[in-house]
């Protein structure tokens, strides 16, 4: 009997072991406690929204303050997800793994649309890995962000509009769903997510198919799309009065520099070098398999369809990466919807090399068995490893605790009195809201319990809390002392 078996592709193996990496890191982050305070709001705002507090076009956080922000497709799906699994943390952990897991299979849609060769198909883990590896996509997806639901919209509109162009049978109606998808995208995160609307002029650009005339009726069916949506929207008067508000509080705002400053020297310039620095891992991978492939003498192909690909995504990238510089308020998260397509084109840069390593590989049946075995050692080790990190707190430890401490003692829902610095204090507002439903009281003499931060509430508020009455509580919290009337 031969103890070869047929030729063997590693990308196999490899694509396991990368999607075992990459989920452990996900989850590493995702199953312990604590987040990005933007994520712990929405996730507030979402949990109101499942309980009957607030209103799909009036969301609710706190107080008599409307929260106009961003536009509320996210919190209306994200409610979904705790009327079906409750009121848990883990609630908007698991929307943030099907966020990840749904712009992954959309990648990968997209990826096969550029060639029906099956070792092309096969080398899209590689393509994955170099979008997982992106430290503000490790960062981002487990902090429940808008930007992720709003790529996930983003994506399904270029992967509608690829695959039917690649096919040369581009279609009204799958224009109008492309647009349909385009407007999902917007109102999760305004404006933001219209960068779709370019793609057939880009595919025209590089590929010169359509025809510049079809090319244009297709991107005004888009367009008209988004703008019949919208002129629909528009006529229901809640929905209109949501977003005039979110346009004029965040948008325009935002545009003239009146919002947060956040591109410290750089200004609008400061997305650049941060664009470069989540590049540079995928980049470096390509640089790792281009130099194993030399050493190795595996010789490497690149057809021409492939590098205008690669200039198609290149461009794509760009177009709904660089007009953040519109605004000089700039996030490294905000780059979330563009790397789907800095990650394709990088996976087609490193694919011929990629390929050559893992393609025709003769390997004995024996051997093939010890990697299986590996492979399942190593997914087990990572499971247990992930059930270790269940219910720890990753971020915000003493928050977290003493969050969880105040439930104990004080009622669900009660609106505790505090010093008005506490106001200004962005994270404790939103895990307040998020783990016990609770509200500040600035009026803080009318409260039945006030809760003093140790650093930001000076001496002479506690001091004059005392003298009204209240009395200091012996429970033991790290940040903060408790007090009740």
């Amino acid at each position: 009997m031969s103890t070869n078996n047929a030729p063997y592709n590693l990308a196999r193996p490899l694509g396991f072991l990368f999607i075992i990496f990459l989920l452990t890191s996900f989850l590493d982050r995702a199953i312990q406690e604590g987040m990005f305070f933007d994520g712990v709001t929405y996730a507030a705002i979402s949990r109101n929204l499942a309980i009957g507090k607030g209103t799909f076009w009036d969301v609710y956080f706190r107080g008599n303050w409307r929260f106009s922000e961003h536009p509320p497709l996210m919190f209306g799906i994200q409610a979904l997800f705790f009327k079906a699994l409750g009121d848990h943390y883990l609630t908007e952990r698991f929307y943030c793994l099907v966020s990840w897991l749904v712009t992954a299979l959309l990648m990968q849609k997209v990826w096969n649309s550029v060639s029906t060769d099956t070792n092309y198909r096969q080398s899209f883990v590689f393509t994955l890995l170099c979008w997982g590896i992106m430290p503000t996509v490790m960062w981002a997806y487990p902090n429940n962000l808008l930007d992720s639901t709003m790529a996930i919209f983003d994506l399904a509109a270029v992967a509608i509009l690829y695959t039917t162009l690649q096919s040369g049978k581009a279609s009204v109606l799958s224009f109008i769903a492309a647009g349909s998808m385009i407007f999902l995208a917007t109102l999760t995160k305004g404006p933001v997510g219209i960068f779709p609307l370019g793609m057939p002029a880009i595919y025209w650009l590089v590929y010169r198919k359509p025809s510049l005339g079809k090319t244009i009726v297709l991107t005004i069916v888009l367009a008209a799309t988004l703008a019949a949506c919208y002129g629909l929207l528009l006529t229901i008067p809640v929905a209109k009065a949501c977003l005039q508000e979110y346009l004029n509080q965040q948008v325009l705002m935002a545009l003239s520099g009146k919002r947060e400053v956040t591109g410290g020297g750089l200004g609008r310039f400061a997305i650049i070098p941060e664009l470069l620095s989540q590049l540079l891992p995928g980049l470096g991978a390509v640089l790792l398999v281009f130099g194993l492939s030399k050493l190795l003498k595996r010789s490497a192909t690149v057809l021409p369809e492939r590098k205008k690909a690669l200039l198609f995504f290149v461009l794509l990238a760009v177009s709904a990466s660089l007009p953040i510089m519109l605004s000089v308020k700039q996030r490294s998260f905000y780059l979330v919807p563009s790397f789907p397509y800095y990650a394709i084109a990088i996976g087609l840069l490193g694919y011929p090399f990629f390929a050559a390593l893992t393609t025709n590989n003769n390997i004995k049946t024996s051997a093939i068995r010890i990697i299986n075995v590996i492979l399942v050692v190593i997914t087990l080790g990572a499971t247990a490893y992930i059930g270790t990190r269940y219910g720890k707190i990753g971020r915000d430890e003493e928050l977290v605790s003493d969050m969880k401490t105040l439930l104990q003692y004080v009622p669900l829902g009660e609106r505790v009195g505090v010093c008005k610095e506490m106001d200004y204090d962005f994270a404790f507002l939103s895990y307040l809201q998020r783990y016990n439903r609770m509200e500040v009281n600035l009026d803080y003499p009318t409260a039945t319990y006030i809760l003093a931060d140790k650093q930001l509430c000076q001496g002479s508020f506690r001091d004059s809390v005392v003298n009204m009455g209240f009395k200091e509580q012996p429970y033991v919290f790290r940040k903060y002392v408790l007090y009740r009337k």
